[in-house]
């Protein structure tokens, strides 16, 4: 009987942390508008239900695609080992007090989780299923469960997805019926969502593979003490909402992520092939070829940095620069087609590399072992989805070459009592409109960027796809949206928000910034600082932001970010040391040596960016969302010069409406 009060104890315990709700509920029919009878998960939603063990997520809402973290994963399987005491932590993201702390400590002291290798544990991303099916896999083999059953994963469509550390723990869930896949397709990078969760709750809760987690709750120590009050869930066990995750706000897109937390032990390990292992590896004997563009390669950074990777590793680089990224592609085409080409080489943009991806090694596996595209910015991997990546496959490694954004003399804006950004147009209205009321012209507006200002305008009030089809195909008048976009610039000229000649030719707007400082913003690329500071001499305090976004277009904090593209060769007989040098040179000190030489943005969000570009990596780690560098607008490559034309004379004030130039951009088509 002890046991029976024990089992129901610990499985609602463990109910309490997947649903964050009370457990007991009675039985009947489903109440969730969310969950229909047609649905795969409906037998596994209705079982958890009348059982007592899942409820919903409100009174009619179920929230079936909802995620499971891994902080609550965690925490469900310290209770089901009854809560044993923790060591002390160790990662830096898990705060002490927090209601996964010990459970965390103690899975890490058990070997279950180990964290990113980088110092964190990540509690509130959201799990993945193979991810899942690991910390499965490991808690079975401590609880000395047999293990040893597998199933050939070969007969799902994605099964060379499921990543190496994680193969072994698939087939075992797959054996047991823990995991089953769905249309042929096993998802291991998908979430655990809570329809899942129900579901596999069932199965470990039913005859067969359910006797895996009674046999779990049955084989505690017989001679323990039976104390129900002990196994119970009270009040400073629950968690409260102060500590609910968020997970539209905190999960990682796991898709993209295989963390280093899920390796296996020892005889699980990945092949000394799959591992990297920069610091260590002996690589004598192995040379490589990169190819860059490179205006001063004897005293670059990046060479300082092959010179430091090379007495670490023993390798040989043979390091090759040009100093025209016309004649780099040039000859980069030719040895890739005559089987000549280098093991590494740098694409100096997005669309160059698309053109030659035939040519790239896939490097999924090798940056998932990694993590590599968690110690980089996770935006710039976002940046290659058109380019380098396609399904979560990556064909190369992005290197921030710049973005473009807001940029502002914090003096102007101290002057005009302006404490925080803008996030909404209105809300930079209300700052151009405080800064010339202190006597500044608040935009500087030269001719070389007035295209791409105009269309990443258009992209916040209709989206780029809207622009992009306007670009192509006219019919400017009759989007409303587009209309009264231009009218608010003609607006911003009247109320005298631009630098009063511009556009100017340039650099001459831009420089009054310096020169004069009495224009206080710019829309332009992470090189501006220093180009004033060239220029004009002055040294700015600078600030940055996002472009504001309109209530009808897009609402995020999206920039236009542009990179290059570190790829290797898909020939190459070197490819895990070319991958090594690669995560090298972007990442940790050597990164930090680059961004400081050159004054650019670091690609390791742990690195420090020079001083004048400090507000801009904030903008960079809070973006969401990516903005095409003419937002859509130049998508008409026979127009795109007469298009420019009209922009520059709605910028000159030269129409009455922005009815007026709409009709004089149709008159184009």
């Amino acid at each position: 009987m002890k046991r029976k009060t024990k089992i129901v104890s610990l499985l609602l315990a463990l109910v309490m942390v997947i649903s964050m709700i009370p457990a007991a509920v009675a039985a009947g029919t489903l109440p969730f508008s969310d969950v229909s009878r047609n649905e795969w998960f409906y037998d596994a939603v209705e079982y958890v239900y009348e059982k007592g063990l899942m409820s919903g997520t409100g009174e009619t809402v179920f929230s079936p695609n909802g995620t499971t973290t891994r902080g609550m994963i965690v925490t469900i399987l310290h209770r089901l080992e009854g809560k044993p005491v923790a060591y002390s932590g160790s990662f830096a993201d898990v705060a002490q007090g927090a209601y996964y702390a010990d459970a965390v400590a103690w899975a890490n002291d058990k070997g279950i989780v180990s964290g990113y290798g980088n110092g964190c544990f990540g509690p509130n991303d959201a799990i993945t299923r193979q991810q899942l099916a690991v910390i499965l896999f490991r808690f079975a083999d401590l609880r000395g469960r047999d293990t040893k059953p597998r199933a050939v994963l070969g007969s799902f469509a994605d099964a060379e997805s499921v990543a190496d550390y994680a193969v072994e723990a698939m087939q075992w869930a797959v054996a047991q019926d823990l995991i089953k896949g769905s249309d042929g397709y096993l998802n291991p990078n998908g979430f655990a969502t809570r329809a899942q969760v129900a579901t596999i709750l069932e199965r470990f809760c039913s005859v067969g593979s359910g006797s895996l987690l009674l046999n779990f709750l049955l084989s505690r120590d017989d001679n323990e003490e039976d104390n129900d009050d002990d196994d119970k869930v009270d009040d400073d066990d629950k968690v409260d909402d102060d500590d609910k995750v968020d997970d539209d706000d905190d999960k990682v897109d796991d898709d993209d992520k295989v963390d280093d937390d899920d390796k296996v032990d020892d005889d699980d390990k990945v092949d000394d092939d799959d591992k990297v292992d920069d610091d260590k590896e002996d690589l004598t004997g192995t040379t490589l070829t990169y190819w860059e563009v490179n205006y001063s390669p004897e005293k670059s950074a990046t060479a300082q940095s092959i010179e430091v990777w090379q007495e670490q590793t023993g390798a040989t680089v043979n390091y090759v620069t040009w100093d025209s990224t016309n004649e780099f592609v040039a000859a980069l085409n030719k040895s890739l087609k005559d089987g000549t080409a280098p093991d590494l080489y740098k694409m100096p943009s997005e669309e160059t590399a698309s053109e030659l991806r035939a040519y790239a090694l896939n490097i999924t596996d090798r940056v998932a072992a990694s993590d590599l595209d968690h110690k980089t910015y996770a935006i710039a991997w976002e940046s290659m989805t058109d380019a380098m990546a396609t399904d979560n496959q990556y064909y190369g490694i992005p290197v921030i070459s710049s973005f473009d954004a807001w940029w502002y003399n914090k003096e102007a804006f101290e002057a005009a009592g302006i404490k925080t950004t803008p996030k909404t147009m209105a809300e930079f209205e209300i700052v151009c409109s405080r800064l010339a009321a202190v006597g500044y012209y608040p935009i500087a507006l030269d001719d070389a960027y007035a295209p791409r200002y105009f269309g990443t305008h258009l992209e916040r009030w209709c989206g780029e796809s809207v622009v992009e089809n306007l670009s192509v195909n006219g019919g400017w008048a009759k989007n409303s949206a587009a209309v009264s976009a231009i009218d608010q610039l003609l607006d911003w000229v009247n109320e005298g928000y631009f630098d009063p000649e511009a556009p100017r030719v340039w650099p001459s707007s831009q420089n009054r910034i310096g020169l004069h400082e009495d224009v206080a913003m710019v829309y332009s690329g992470t090189w501006i600082p220093a180009e004033i500071e060239n220029m004009t001499g002055a040294d700015l305090d600078w600030g940055c932001f996002a472009y504001p976004y309109a209530p009808t277009g897009n609402g995020t904090d999206g920039i236009s970010l542009s990179c290059q593209i570190m790829t290797i060769n898909k020939d190459s007989e070197n490819a895990k040391a070319a991958f090594d040098l690669a995560s090298y040179l972007v990442t940790g000190d050597a990164d930090q040596t680059y961004s400081d030489s050159n004054g650019t943005l670091p690609n390791d969000p742990n690195n420090n960016p020079v001083e004048d570009l400090e507000a801009a990596a904030e903008v960079l780690s809070g973006a969401d969302g990516l903005i095409d560098l003419y937002g859509g607008l130049h998508e008409n490559t026979g127009l795109r010069s007469k298009i420019d034309k009209i922009v520059l004379k709605i910028y000159a004030g030269d129409y009455e409406s922005g009815m007026a130039a709409a009709k004089a951009l149709d008159a184009l088509y």
